[in-house]
């Protein structure tokens, strides 16, 4: 069976009632990364959607060939039924939302 339902992911996750406590580490974390599949569970194609660091932008991976996202916010960019992989970063301390 393979699913299609719309599914909302966070763009940050907040995992302190997973973890054990430890004032040096923060328990926030940021997406950064999604890998996407499309096509059926026997056949499809996989893309991929990744924050880049140094510009503070989202660019979409296909094949061989980059382009910038064609999310218009973000709220466009975490809500996908063809998401299988997300990828999140611990923010340091410094950055708590």
């Amino acid at each position: 069976m393979y699913y299609t339902n719309l599914i909302d992911f966070p763009n940050i996750l907040k995992l302190s009632n997973y973890t054990i406590e430890d004032k040096n580490s923060s328990p926030y974390f940021q997406l950064i990364g999604i890998i996407n599949h499309s096509g059926s569970s026997e056949f499809g194609h996989y893309t991929a959607e990744c924050k880049n660091f140094i510009d503070d932008k989202w660019y979409y991976f296909n094949d061989s060939w980059v382009s910038q996202s064609k999310a218009k916010n973000e709220k466009e960019r975490i809500k996908s039924s063809r998401a299988l992989l997300l990828f999140y970063k611990r923010l340091p301390n410094s950055k708590l939302i």
